[in-house]
């Protein structure tokens, strides 16, 4: 029985299909398949939008069963389904599912359900990502075989702790106040507090839509969340900044920046150039700072990035 797989992907409001293989069967005594027919090949063209993106729909949220192909007994658990390092030991049962290194979901909307179908996800693909690179993950000294079960590439004997990494939980204006516990309750005692958990998304959703982004802000997220459940503390009070950039004739462009701050009483203005305007402010502001925090000449700017907020 050939089959055929649709894969639907939603670019900015419009569909993108990708058609792989052909065939239909009516035989479906003893099977247990989500999708009994397949769209073959051109059959796409037949049918209106509406309905092939009912059909995408029905694909992604179907529970694939093992007779269509779940669990991937040939391959790790990784996005591309990469050989095992070890072709003898098909992953099948009761070696077929490790929560550690095979954490492959039966469906589309298994991985992306939450707020809402096609979103980022539950808890329950909260996995070791890094360690989806071995076959099966079991921590045992006597297996040697890189990547098979308990020693790395380089030949180093694994852990718990450095086989993979856990997911990481992304905060945005699509996220739901479960997120917000996941990412941080914990940390703050907030997981069962549902009044701070909705006051900290609304707040995000609020900025979002302003342009702000907080899915690679990490610390921004955390600075937004102390200061809306009131364990913020003020090391500074800004007065204004001013980045400027200097061309004069043939000599490079040169950016400068002007800090005006208080630490409690005192004021400190200072001024600075640097490399862009972004390490000029970063070098205005350290230099006014350094002489009350002493450790933030540990700390060092190693990344950025530049969004462009539209201001209608």
């Amino acid at each position: 029985m050939k089959k055929c797989f649709i894969c639907l992907f939603w670019l900015t409001g419009s569909a993108a299909l990708i058609i792989a293989g052909s065939g239909q069967t009516t035989d479906y005594i003893g099977k247990e398949i989500s999708i009994p027919v397949h769209l073959a090949d051109g059959r796409e063209f037949d049918l209106s939008i509406s309905q092939l993106l009912a059909f995408g729909s029905k694909l992604f949220s179907a529970k694939w069963t093992i007779q269509e192909g779940a669990g991937r007994p040939a391959s790790k658990g990784t996005a591309t389904g990469s050989p095992l390092s070890d072709p003898s030991a098909p992953l099948i049962f009761p070696r077929n599912f490790n929560r550690i290194s095979g954490p492959d979901s039966n469906s589309c909307s298994g991985c992306h359900n939450e707020p809402f179908q096609g979103g980022g996800g539950d808890h329950v693909t909260n996995v070791f990502v890094l360690a989806n690179r071995f076959d099966f993950v079991t921590f045992d000294s006597e297996d040697t075989l890189p990547l098979r079960g308990s020693v790395e590439e380089r030949g180093q004997r694994i852990t718990l702790q450095t086989v993979g990494n856990e997911r990481k939980i992304l905060i945005s204006e699509m996220s739901g106040s479960s997120n917000i516990a996941a990412k941080a309750g914990r940390k703050f005692g907030i997981e069962n507090d549902k009044a701070a958990l909705r006051r900290v998304l609304e707040k995000v959703q609020d900025l979002e839509n302003q342009g702000y982004q907080f899915e690679a802000a990490e610390a921004s997220f955390e600075l937004l969340l102390r200061k809306e459940i009131g364990r913020c503390r003020d090391f500074f009070q800004l007065d204004h900044y001013r980045v400027v950039v200097l061309k004069s004739g043939e000599n490079a462009a040169v950016s400068e920046a002007t800090v005006k701050l208080h630490v409690g009483d005192l004021s400190e203005h200072t001024v600075a150039e640097g490399d862009g305007p972004v390490n000029a402010l970063d070098s205005a502001i350290r230099r006014a700072l350094m002489p009350h925090y002493p450790q933030i000449e540990q700390v060092r700017l190693m990344d950025y990035k530049v969004r462009v907020i539209n201001s209608t």
